[in-house]
């Protein structure tokens, strides 16, 4: 299997639009929207990778490039929610 690289998260355009929303509300001061934005690309990205990981784990996908592919998908919405959820700092002082 060849070296993924992990480091640079591939944005799509829902994702940078999700992003910019949560940026928009929290500078706008907007802390309870800004906070269920938050919780809501939270809860849709992890439900992405989980979804990803139960495949992997059933044994349904039947070549190593779907595997590959089901990793991947696990481990870039695992990161996208951790970058999600990095915008509570702002609200929190962390």
């Amino acid at each position: 299997m060849e070296e993924i690289d992990f480091n640079n998260i591939k944005l799509d355009d829902t994702d940078k639009k999700t992003f910019d929303e949560i940026e928009r509300l929290t500078e706008a001061n907007s802390i309870g929207e800004a906070l269920r934005c938050i919780n809501h690309a939270v809860n849709g990205y992890l439900h992405r990778a989980l979804l990803a990981l139960e495949n992997l784990q059933n044994g349904i996908l039947d070549t190593e490039e779907k595997r590959k592919e089901a990793f991947t998908k696990v481990i870039q919405n695992s990161l996208k929610a951790s970058l999600a959820a990095k915008e509570l700092r702002k609200f929190y002082n962390l």
